[in-house]
């Protein structure tokens, strides 16, 4: 058994797990299923999908998203701030920070 700490190469993941992701992502997007998935392949190296994510069902898959796409703790927030701000939001601790809880109408 190789170590644990140390990871594969990434054609393990191009030869036999990619196919399979992409089994499940099929069946999800046929029966209309959210998924997000994110693999690590490598140090420094993660591969995510995400299929059906309708923002009245899955925001917090929205959220899972824009945190895997961002690279520190203040570009997700920026992107949450301003999810909020365009669509509104129900969080105590964005009415505190100031971010208004309706939708802010651009002219």
């Amino acid at each position: 058994m190789s170590d644990p700490s140390q990871f594969d190469e990434p054609s393990v993941y191009d030869e036999a797990i990619h196919p399979l992701v992409e089994q499940i992502a099929l069946l999800c997007k046929q029966e209309n299923l959210p998924l997000f998935l994110t693999i690590q392949e490598s140090p420094g190296n993660a591969r995510t999908t995400c299929v059906n994510a309708q923002p009245d069902s899955a925001s917090r898959m929205r959220n899972l998203y824009d945190l895997n796409q961002s690279f520190d703790i203040d570009e997700f927030l920026k992107k949450v701030i301003a999810r909020a701000s365009r669509e509104g939001h129900n969080s105590k601790y964005m009415r505190a920070m100031g971010i208004p809880s309706e939708p802010q109408i651009r002219k």
